[in-house]
């Protein structure tokens, strides 16, 4: 089949988002499919700091037909940088596949040309955009809607009366394993993703590290992601900024730990389950399909610093504890792997799902 990705940006940053549209792109492409995914870069939804012309000069002479530098994409997929989403500028094919609420108004405007449409929903995209008028508009839309996490199905349902598609998100599970021994890891070792966005909850998190240092006088955090740190940081919290090998960063720690106020279906407390550390997480619909209380992970009340501190130093000061839930959730995350994303995905473009 030929297939066309939409993607409502030029990801020059890793996103969880783009990342996903980004593996399932290598996954058709290796079942023989002609894959092409077109970056557009200028949506009438959205509110740009620059005006359109001059992000065409930018995009087109600095980056042309942009590719990732932070993901390996398949040599046969094409990509191509487009100003809009119409059927001008994008060719005839079989399926074309898009991300984000107002990229899908777009999609429902093509050609029937350019194939059956399918939307993927990765979030409630309220942080996105305010008005939610128009993201509740977005699922009533008469394309198919695809949706990665069941309390996404159920507000998709009750605002379009049409229960969606549900295909859980999936972990690269030849980069993300176990390198080192759940057993033989430092306990008081824990890595969490660092983000200026509010909805990541990185302060509250920070502040429970906080509280179990005075506890454990030896813990050492690994922090990661993709934008620079302005504040002061302590010495037992480490930081690397868009790390070349998150997996084994990962494995350098015990416990990985995410204090998110929000999330679509995260991907990195996947990731690290895979890679053996045990997970503390908040209790959000974004974690629910891994995160099962008391045994896959830990659950702690969002923007409860108090909460998530004592979670925590209960896996640090109970080693056997920390190693049993990481070896559960170790085998119980192995579901989520793209053999099975990709054969569900496979099966709704050819009609058969």
């Amino acid at each position: 089949m030929k297939i066309n990705i939409y993607l409502p940006i030029l990801p020059f940053r890793p996103t969880g988002g783009c990342k996903i549209m980004y593996e399932y792109a290598n996954q058709l492409a290796r079942r023989g499919h002609d894959v092409v995914i077109y970056n557009v870069y200028t949506n009438p939804y959205f509110v740009y700091r620059w005006p359109h012309w001059m992000r065409c000069l930018r995009n087109n002479l600095l980056y042309p037909n942009y590719r990732p530098i932070w993901f390996d994409l398949d040599e046969r997929i094409i990509c191509k940088n487009i100003p809009y989403l119409a059927d001008i500028y994008v060719r005839d094919a079989n399926i074309s596949f898009s991300t984000n609420w107002a990229l899908a108004f777009l999609l429902n405007e093509l050609s029937a040309s350019k194939g059956r449409k399918f939307n993927l929903i990765q979030d409630y995209e309220l942080w996105i955009s305010n008005n939610k008028e128009m993201l509740h508009a977005s699922y009533r839309l008469p394309v198919t809607h695809v949706v990665i996490a069941d309390y996404l199905a159920d507000i998709v349902e009750k605002e379009s009366g049409i229960r969606p598609i549900v295909i859980y998100n999936a972990i690269n599970q030849d980069v993300y394993k176990i390198e080192k021994e759940i057993e033989n890891r430092s306990p008081h070792s824990v890595s969490m993703l660092f983000s200026i966005e509010e909805r990541k909850g990185t302060n509250y998190g920070l502040d429970a590290l906080r509280i179990c240092q005075k506890e454990v006088s030896d813990l050492h955090v690994e922090l990661f992601g993709v934008y620079p740190v302005s504040q002061k940081l302590e010495s037992w919290i480490h930081y690397t900024q868009m790390p070349k090998d998150l997996g084994a960063l990962y494995n350098s720690t015990a416990i990985y730990f995410t204090p998110s106020n929000g999330e679509g279906w995260a991907l990195p407390p996947a990731e690290a389950m895979n890679c053996g550390c045990a997970l503390i997480c908040t209790d959000i619909g974004g974690h629910a399909a891994y995160a099962k209380n008391g045994q896959t992970a830990l659950l702690v009340r969002p923007k409860d610093s108090k909460d998530m501190a004592e979670k925590l130093l209960f896996l640090l000061q109970n080693n056997e504890k920390r190693i049993r839930l990481a070896k559960k959730g170790n085998e119980f995350v192995k579901q989520f792997n793209w053999d099975v994303a990709i054969q569900k995905m496979e099966m709704l473009f050819e009609g058969k799902a």
